[in-house]
């Protein structure tokens, strides 16, 4: 079994407020702090994969994250 983790990290995010957007809503727009809780199983030097559930071999809820993008990461007991 791998570590289980937990990630903070910064996601891109757009405004979907509808086909047109307000100077004042670009000017809100900041990447979302996002938590992630998971199954650490690959790490490379620029990104890391989580997975929430691991089975034999099988993987479900997987993320790919860009270390440059986690502000914050954890072992988790």
């Amino acid at each position: 079994m791998t570590d289980l983790i937990l990630v903070e990290w910064l996601d891109h995010c757009s405004w979907s407020g509808g086909p047109w957007s307000t100077l004042k809503d670009l000017k809100d727009l900041k990447p979302q702090v996002i938590t992630s809780v998971g199954y650490l199983v690959v790490e490379e030097e620029t990104y890391i994969t989580i997975a929430s559930t691991v089975g034999d071999d099988m993987y479900s809820g997987d993320t790919c994250i860009l270390k440059s993008c986690i502000t914050k990461r954890r072992k988790l007991k």
